[in-house]
């Protein structure tokens, strides 16, 4: 940080900014399901709540195990083999659906029993339909997440971000109609919403797998895809850069996940209220991921070639750059955060409630972009193995037993700060892990060079 890296802002932008929008488009399914279904009922609001923080953790299980392809395809972009590149992408559809359909098979043998996570009895019929609809949404997705991945690694990152934002036209117009009962369909509610997002991503992985068939510049890449043998060395290098991912990615949402099984131990109302706070936060969160994707592309490129202080160099823009986003969220996020709430509900006591809860999630934007930058440039240059124990510290360990002491200790007596009390223990430990993935990147680099030295 002793230098402005200003030659690979540009870079890093151009990358990052289309995967940041097509995420953020992604995420805005979710987003407008949850403004919609709160305008038709607060229970359908808590019971969507509970179900897409429950299912979180497998989807992002699923996501985070397909991001070791984007190294491995832009490290073969780099040195000029688009067929191997085609051949790293057949690997990771035949690992991401097998995949899904596991990850899918175990959230459908969950389905009886949410009631023991503290579901309440009254939510159950509102809450079981969509999880199924959720759960095979959670499939197509996977498979609309490779191909992306793939297209982020040839740095070809508009594509799927014009896509993502068809994707998110579909879902709006057919909530309209499915959830509110317009254009002459039914009034399904919730149920409509999980239709309407069904539908929506089997439209996205129609056109971007059309759009891979079709493009006549990925000809070679087709070659490899459709020709080439899978083989250990093609597995075996998405396997080892997609599980330390995929953990890492799970372990973090687990931690979110046991929160809300804090929160519904406190009531239906406050987590209704968690869902709004967690909807912002993840449009927050987005910034930095496109921004983390960009890095890892580009440290792949300088790992290619064994130019790792240029590596460094491109982690440090990244972290500037971050610098900047984090204060830009904070302010926003701060701005917002006494209304934000009637965007989902008209119900007036939610907003005190989301605005005080809303201070953590301020708080830790700068920890929050730390961790996604430095676990992005470690994926990059290929060196993972220290993702999963770091996470395990700071997800699994820290995060939940702050969080039980502060809700359910500390503010045992003050049920109105509970939430607030649940929401405190994120500014600790992510800011934490962006510290610890911090020093495993340079570390890494500086043990690389000495090595190339030698």
């Amino acid at each position: 940080m002793l230098r402005l890296q200003r030659a690979h802002y540009k870079p890093l932008l151009s990358i990052g900014i289309p995967i940041m929008i097509g995420q953020v488009a992604i995420v805005l399914v979710s987003f407008v399901d949850n403004i919609m279904v709160g305008n038709h009922s607060l229970d359908e609001l808590a019971a969507a709540a509970f179900v897409n923080n429950f299912l979180n953790l497998l989807l992002v299980l699923g996501m985070g195990f397909s991001y070791g392809l984007t190294p491995l395809v832009a490290e073969s972009h780099k040195l000029n083999r688009p067929e191997r590149a085609g051949l790293y992408l057949k690997g990771s559809m035949l690992l991401n659906t097998l995949l899904a359909l596991a990850l899918g098979g175990i959230a459908l043998g969950l389905s009886p029993f949410l009631e023991f996570f503290n579901l309440e009895s009254r939510l159950m019929p509102l809450a079981q339909p969509y999880y199924y609809l959720q759960v095979i949404s959670f499939v197509v997705l996977m498979l609309f997440n490779g191909l992306k991945q793939f297209y982020d690694g040839m740095s070809r990152t508009r594509l799927p971000m014009y896509i993502t934002i068809a994707g998110v036209g579909i879902n709006i117009l057919l909530n309209w109609g499915l959830i509110y009962g317009r254009m002459d369909l039914p009034e399904w509610g919730l149920y409509g919403a999980g239709i309407a997002t069904l539908i929506s991503r089997v439209a996205m992985v129609l056109l971007l797998g059309l759009s891979f068939f079709a493009d006549r510049s990925l000809g070679k890449e087709r070659h490899g895809f459709f020709a080439g043998q899978l083989d250990r060395s093609i597995l075996k290098p998405l396997t080892l850069l997609g599980t330390p991912v995929a953990i890492q990615l799970g372990l973090e949402t687990a931690s979110f996940t046991i929160a809300v099984i804090f929160v519904a131990r406190i009531g239906s109302f406050a987590l209704a209220a968690h869902q709004v706070v967690n909807t912002v936060t993840v449009l927050g969160f987005l910034m930095y991921y496109g921004l983390g994707s960009a890095t890892a592309i580009r440290v792949s490129h300088y790992r290619a070639i064994e130019d790792y202080q240029e590596a460094k160099n491109v982690a440090q823009a990244a972290h500037q750059i971050g610098i900047v986003m984090a204060f830009v969220a904070m302010i926003v996020i701060f701005a917002i955060r006494g209304k934000v709430s009637l965007l989902f509900n008209p119900d007036e006591r939610l907003a005190p409630l989301v605005a005080i809860t809303l201070i953590p999630v301020v708080i830790y934007q700068l920890g929050d972009m730390l961790q996604i930058v430095y676990a992005n440039a470690l994926r990059g240059l290929e060196h993972v193995r220290k993702l999963v124990p770091i996470s395990i510290l700071c997800h699994l360990l820290v995060a939940p037993i702050l969080a039980y002491l502060f809700a359910f200790v500390f503010m045992a007596n003050y049920p109105e700060w509970q939430l607030l009390a649940v929401w405190s223990a994120f500014p600790i430990s992510l800011t934490l892990i962006g510290i610890l993935l911090y020093r495993d990147f340079y570390k890494n680099c500086n043990k690389e060079s000495l090595q190339l030295k030698s």
